[in-house]
This record gives C-alpha cells, structure tokens and sequence, in this order.
C-alpha cells in the first residue's frame, strides 16, 4: 500500500503467518491488511459475511460451530459465515463460505442489509444474505458439527433453548424487525 492519507492515517499492512483479512474503521474504510490471529488478539473491526441458508420446505438451516472454532466455539449459528480474506468482495465470500461450510456452489445469494455489531471477543462489520436451496448439503467437519433445520415459525423458541452465536443473533433480529 502507498503513501496516502486515509483521513488522517495510513493503511497498515502486516504480513504473517496465517489469514490476511481486512482491518476496517467505522465506515468500511481500510485501516490495514493483517493476519486473522491479530485480528481476534486485539480485536480489530473487520467484515464479516453472514448467509441465512433457506432449505426447499422454507426451513431456516443453523448449525453447531466445530469446537476447535477460534470464535464461539460450540455455539449454534443461524448463518453460514465467516471473514472474508482481504482481496475477496463480500459477495465472493458468502459464496466461499456456503461452498466451504455446506458444500453449496453456485447458489444465488441477494444482499439484504450490513450492520455493526461488537462485543469483548468480536467486532464486526457485518453483510447480510438471503440464501434459498434445494440441493442437499455436504457437512464441513472443521467448521461445523451438525445441522438443523427448523421451521420459521419455530426459531425463536429454539434461539432459547441454545447457545447462540451473538452476532448472528443481532443479524437475526434485525432481519426479523426485532432491532433496528
């Protein structure tokens, strides 16, 4: 990266072992390319790509995290998600992860909304997608234990009964009206 001034800083680019993912402000705009691990160690802002997976019945697919997840390991999730690498558009990356995680290529994705969602282990730019399937899904064993798929009319009495992921969570009850 150059020289030029982003608004009063310089985009830092720290290469390393492991993921580059991008390290974003408030606003999207690039503060720097850094490895994955330093991005949950000191937990930068970065984007994020969450995927509502809709099966052929209407049923909202969620699945449990692999334990061996750097991020709420064990938790469900009520979208296939992930980080997308530093040179991927969002778009790319939801269609990355849905091949990694449930073995869906090609599937037809509509952007909804972003939103901001930040706690002590995670902050997040986050870019929601509608996704509907009708072919059957292929388990990832590094990233996920096991699928469900639940009726809409049943996602809130089974949000209650788990360990939800947070920022899927917000992503759903914005989705669903409940937050704004």
């Amino acid at each position: 990266m150059g020289e030029r001034d982003f608004d009063g800083y310089r985009p830092l680019v720290r290469f390393g072992p492991g993921e580059l993912v991008a390290w974003v402000d408030k606003r999207d705009r690039l503060r720097g390319v850094v490895p994955r691990e330093e991005v949950r160690r000191q937990n930068l802002r970065h984007r994020s790509v969450y995927v509502f997976v809709w099966g052929a019945k209407g049923e909202l697919l969620v699945h449990q995290r692999a334990w061996t997840k750097d991020l709420y390991p064990g938790y469900w999730d009520l979208c296939v998600s992930g980080v997308p690498r530093w040179y991927e558009s969002n778009d790319q990356a939801a269609q990355r992860e849905l091949a990694e995680e449930i073995g869906v290529s090609d599937a037809a994705i509509l952007a909804l909304f972003s939103f901001s969602y930040e706690d002590t282990k995670n902050k997040v730019l986050g870019h929601v997608y509608w996704c509907e399937i009708e072919q059957p899904v292929r388990i990832q064993g590094e990233e996920i234990l096991v699928i469900e798929s639940l009726r809409r009319d049943h996602v809130e009495r089974w949000i209650g009964t788990r360990q939800v992921c947070p920022d899927s969570l917000t992503a759903w009850r914005i989705l669903t009206g409940q937050l704004k």
